[in-house]
């Protein structure tokens, strides 16, 4: 299981923060991400579930709110009306990375153009363009922060699409993963006790 977190490190000891940075929230907020954590070394520890976690930081794109500094950096800049560009606060630092460095798509486009090119009937062509899809290659840690700060429609269609599995019972139901029964019987024994 990979389990996708935000910031959890509280004030910076140093720049840049790398893996071996303290986790010690100070907020609310980082503070739930470090128990959600917490809950899943358990899960590693008591019951033998393998699980990765990747930290991410901020992700941007189309239709992002205003409210973040990269859209409103760019409706400045293109604001001929606007003779100084101003931001509040230099002070933080942040790793950005475009929506679309997402996904790598180099194989499946070049797929897609071998079959555009080849003799093929329309119906076999239109038939290989949709397998094609299978050959993006999703880069999950990123994918983990832009769902972060996602808004709660696009999160559930992230979960249903299975780019995020937050709850096991839902990632079973939409049929993404299988527990083993010993793990499963485990958490129910757990649960119930």
């Amino acid at each position: 299981m990979t389990y996708l977190n935000t910031y959890v490190y509280g004030e910076p000891q140093y720049l840049p923060i790398d893996e071996n940075h303290e986790i010690a929230p100070n907020t609310p907020y980082h503070h739930s991400k470090m128990l959600a954590e917490d809950a899943c070394r358990f899960y590693n520890c008591y019951m033998g579930l393998d699980i990765t976690f990747l930290r991410m930081f901020k992700v941007f794109g189309p239709e992002e709110s205003n409210k973040f500094l990269i859209p409103q950096l760019i409706i400045d800049v293109l604001d001929p009306q606007k003779k100084v560009i101003e931001v509040n606060n230099l002070a933080p630092k942040r790793d950005y990375i475009y929506i679309d460095d997402l996904v790598n798509i180099s194989k499946a486009q070049e797929l897609i153009d071998e079959i555009k090119n080849s003799n093929l009937k329309e119906a076999e062509k239109e038939f290989l363009y949709k397998s094609a899809y299978r050959h993006y290659i999703f880069d999950y840690s990123k994918i983990a922060e832009y769902y972060a700060h996602a808004d709660k429609e696009m999160q559930e269609l992230m979960e249903k699409s299975a780019l995020v599995i937050i709850d096991f019972d839902d990632a079973i139901k939409n049929g993404y993963t299988r527990l083993a029964s010993q793990i499963e019987e485990m958490r129910q024994e757990d649960y119930y006790e």
